[in-house]
């Protein structure tokens, strides 16, 4: 009786021990699936991130695109696109190719130009904001006095998320 008591012992702390190691094998699954989910949803939030930056420094080459084409006041509609004066030298455009851009082009001194562009991608918004100084009468570049050379002009490029 006794040799069956301890056959008995041996294989019920067996199937204890296989309990415990499928449990922790089973925990650590769902422990590295939780993880994974969550590794992909940062990593597809900061896809969204960037996809809108890019559309919001996509406006504003579309503002200094427009700034250095025209040859007398910009934004009068002989453009690549129809900006829509939104107050007096104040001007927007809006285009919904990828993501949507909003951009604003405050004109009122076209000696420091303000552009705030503002690219949306899915649920993120995120803006930048320039002040576009003139280029110097001696640069290469400009077609007409209030052009901006190019980005290098940009005395200060402020970027800022907008929740």
């Amino acid at each position: 009786m006794k040799k069956t008591a301890r056959k008995l012992s041996v294989q019920g702390s067996a199937l204890i021990v296989s309990v415990i190691f499928s449990t922790l094998i089973a925990m650590g699954t769902v422990a590295l699936q939780n993880f994974q989910y969550l590794t992909h949803k940062t990593n597809h939030k900061s896809f969204e991130g960037n996809k809108a930056r890019y559309i919001a420094e996509s406006g504003i080459m579309l503002a200094l695109d427009e700034l250095n084409k025209q040859t007398s006041s910009p934004f009068s509609g002989a453009g690549d696109f129809t900006w829509v004066s939104a107050g007096a030298n104040v001007y927007t455009l809006t285009r919904s190719d990828i993501g949507t851009v909003n951009v604003t082009v405050d004109y009122s001194n076209p000696s420091a130009v303000m552009i705030k562009s503002y690219g949306f991608y899915e649920s993120v918004r995120k803006g930048i904001e320039v002040k576009a100084i003139k280029a110097g009468s001696s640069a290469i570049n400009p077609i007409f006095p209030g052009a901006i050379a190019a980005m290098s002009d940009i005395v200060t490029m402020n970027s800022f998320t907008v929740d």
